[in-house]
């Protein structure tokens, strides 16, 4: 499922998702932020 992520980040105009549920078992990845609390 990395590579779902990968993709959404190379997006350059639009991402379209074309069914109205995203399973939870597709984990997105966040960017990892020292300063947040």
């Amino acid at each position: 499922m990395e590579a779902v992520a990968k993709a959404i980040l190379a997006a350059r105009e639009e991402i379209l998702i074309a069914c109205w549920l995203i399973s939870p078992e597709v984990k997105l990845v966040r960017p990892y932020d020292d300063d947040d609390g």
